[in-house]
């Protein structure tokens, strides 16, 4: 019984090893509280520093010093995941700007697993290799400096550089349920997040553009203008251009309200991930009160390719003192196919 399962293991790594797999996708998602609070309708609001990823010309609205502290963390479909398809992605983040300069820190830690594909069977088909699964795990430290300028009164254009520390590794598993051999089916990602990664130092730019006429501003993002490959063989992975353009509406005081937005964005390329391609429709909210001391926020996301799934979202900030604040949000997707949260703590002068 044991030299039968240590036989499939063995078969599992021999296939990951000599077949290239796809590469794991950074959705813009994964990183910034107040947007994931929104659902990801942030890219013409992008008013805090997480603009530095999400917009770049999005420093030229904020404070004019603003630092955040930040973890995120994502995980499709919720609970256990068995033998997959599934991913898990985290982020931390420490991001500043001032209305012309952003500097920032994000690393992400992406895992994939999906159930492995073994010999051709007589029909002609390619068969699953009963209990073992495929490991992905890209790991990247990203620095990034954004540069902002200003063309007239109502556009700005900015432009953050990266250096890209990281890689990929991949791997197999056998996930059995009574625990003698191979993992239990919720230890799965920490296999994967156990792989060791080749590592390798590549140059980025990502790209941004703010429009504003009174209280409307559009925006649109271009991230990976360079296209940075990492890697080779099984390890191999490239970072494909991703492009995101989105409107919203600022509104100021009314009442007990102290600001108001209404926010709607949407993918303009499609992202690969383990489960299939994804774009995304996103609409969201944010209300402030009390002087700007405490916000909330939500928002719906919708797949437009593939499997049309539907997330909400909400999210709070709360300032104990003056331009302190403490946020969160929470994501949920129908029937159990997404759970993500989020934190941070954020300084604005």
């Amino acid at each position: 019984m044991r030299i039968a399962l240590a036989g499939r293991i063995v078969l599992a790594a021999f296939v990951v090893a000599f077949v290239p797999a796809a590469a794991a996708a950074q959705m813009y998602e994964v990183v910034g509280t107040r947007a994931q609070g929104m659902a990801g309708a942030f890219v013409a609001v992008a008013n805090d520093p997480t603009a530095t990823w999400w917009n770049p010309a999005g420093i030229a609205a904020g404070a004019v010093l603003g630092v955040s502290i930040e973890h995120t963390d994502r995980q499709a479909p919720s609970g256990d995941v068995g033998l997959g398809p599934a991913w898990e992605q985290g982020a931390n983040g420490f991001s500043l700007t001032v209305p012309s300069l952003g500097l920032s820190y994000y690393r992400l830690r992406i895992s994939e697993i999906a159930p492995l594909l073994g010999t051709t069977d007589p029909a002609g088909g390619v068969r699953q290799v009963e209990g073992a699964v495929s490991l992905r795990t890209l790991v990247l430290n990203q620095y990034g400096v954004t540069f902002g300028q200003s063309l007239g009164q109502h556009l700005v254009l900015a432009t953050t550089a990266r250096i890209l520390h990281g890689g990929r590794a991949t791997g197999a598993a056998l996930v059995t349920s009574g625990g003698a051999v191979g993992a239990e089916a919720g230890e799965v990602f920490d296999e994967a997040d156990d792989l060791d990664i080749d590592d390798d130092f590549k140059i980025d730019l990502d790209l941004g553009v703010m429009a504003t006429f009174g209280g409307l501003r559009l925006g649109g993002s271009l991230r990976h203008l360079r296209e940075p490959s990492f890697g080779e063989n099984a390890t191999a992975f490239l970072l494909e251009r991703q492009a995101r353009a989105g409107a919203a509406w600022l509104g100021g005081q009314h009442g007990i309200i102290s600001a108001w937005t209404l926010a709607f964005d949407g993918d303009i390329t499609e992202t690969f991930t383990v489960l299939g391609p994804a774009r995304h429709l996103a609409a969201g909210g944010e209300v402030w009160f009390l002087n700007n001391r405490f916000g909330v926020r939500g928002g719906l996301s919708k797949n437009t390719v593939g499997e049309e799934l539907q997330a909400t979202s909400l999210g709070v900030s709360f300032a104990p003192r003056a331009r302190f604040y403490i946020e969160g949000a929470l994501t949920r997707g129908e029937d159990d196919t997404l759970e993500g949260w989020a934190t941070a703590l954020r300084l604005t002068f």
